[in-house]
């Protein structure tokens, strides 16, 4: 290289001021916040982390998961997701069912609901949102040990997202005790500790809480858990089925939830095919997802088996619901790069 061209280099590389590859030509403005904000033995640290744990454990470690890769820092959220657009979309998400409730009230059409669907809601809608809860924790546990910054991310703004979607519809149960007489959903704690219906359900949350493994959350919650039984809950219940017994409310609620379902399921398919795609890890990283995806999957199954009872009261098409959901997390595991041949579904 000339004298020349390393003067250039050199320019343009004091210009960008990067320590990371960026995804295209020139950096957006999600990596430049994110990328390297964590530090790295591997990238940044060469004698070791500054701090560690009092047993002696480095401030992060690499086998935090089952799963290894070539470099945890290569990975971005494909809806570039950072702090403040994501306090932009909840902000954004929060005014949305603010409208519609008071759309709903100055026209009366919190009381325009069937009775029969109006009993559903009063006995299920807080156990609904008591699920939605039961996804924070675990996520917000796997922040910390996440190796990579961009992951730590997805999975921090994915917790705040389910805490935002839970008190949601504890808050919307509220309006509804208000607006409708003998509206009450003090009963709801009692049937998700208690009705067989939900057990399953507690079962698999609680199961949740206990494991370490930071990626085995991922798969457990966004490639198992939410497409199968989130999206039952809030598509199919929330909006689908609302909107056929004349409420107007709910399903906005349950609208934007789906939305933010949404960006969740783009970064952790996009996380499993970075997985699988690992030059030097692919294999063995595809034995342990199919394991998980097995375990965990079946668990899943079962919580939705159990709530058919429950679900077929108000819903006549159950087994349509069923299939759509049986396909759309078909259509998940290959968008991961799965087969889902290999995997039951």
């Amino acid at each position: 290289m000339s004298a020349a061209a390393e003067r250039r280099e050199l320019r343009e590389a004091e210009r960008t001021q990067h320590w990371f590859i960026p995804e295209r030509k020139r950096s957006t403005l999600y990596e430049d916040v994110t990328i390297d904000v964590q530090p790295s033995v591997h990238r940044h640290t060469r004698f070791g982390y500054p701090i560690a744990f009092p047993d002696g454990r480095p401030s992060f470690w690499d086998d935090s998961t089952a799963i290894r890769s070539s470099d945890w820092y290569a990975f971005r959220d494909p809806g570039g997701l950072w702090e403040r657009t994501f306090f932009q979309r909840g902000s954004t998400h929060e005014r949305e069912i603010e409208t519609c409730l008071n759309v709903a009230r100055d026209n009366n059409l919190l009381t325009a609901m069937g009775k029969e669907w109006v009993d559903f809601l009063s006995a299920q809608l807080l156990p609904i949102s008591l699920t939605e809860y039961g996804l924070v924790a675990p996520q917000s546990a796997a922040v910390r040990p996440a190796l990579g910054d961009a992951i730590a991310n997805c999975l921090g703004f994915s917790a705040g997202y389910k805490l935002r979607q839970a008190q949601a519809l504890v808050l919307y149960g509220g309006e509804l005790e208000q607006a409708i007489p003998g509206f009450s959903t003090t009963d709801g704690k009692r049937r998700f500790l208690e009705d067989p219906a939900w057990q399953p359900t507690r079962r698999y949350l609680e199961r949740l809480a206990s494991i370490t493994d930071w990626a085995e959350t991922v798969v457990a919650v966004n490639i198992c858990f939410e497409p199968l039984v989130g999206s039952l809950l809030r598509r199919e219940v929330l909006i689908r089925l609302a909107g056929s017994f004349g409420d107007a409310a709910t399903p906005t609620v349950g609208q934007v939830a789906q939305a933010e379902w949404g960006w969740v399921r783009d970064w952790s398919a996009a996380l499993v095919r970075f997985m699988l795609n690992d030059a030097a890890h692919a294999d063995a990283n595809s034995g342990q997802i199919a394991d998980w995806l097995a375990d965990w999957g079946a668990m899943a199954r079962d919580a939705i088996d159990a709530l058919e009872p429950v679900l077929t009261e108000v819903d006549p098409g159950y087994a349509d619901t069923r299939e759509r959901i049986n396909q759309d997390h078909v259509g998940l595991l290959q968008e991961c790069g799965l087969k889902p041949s290999e995997v039951a579904v």
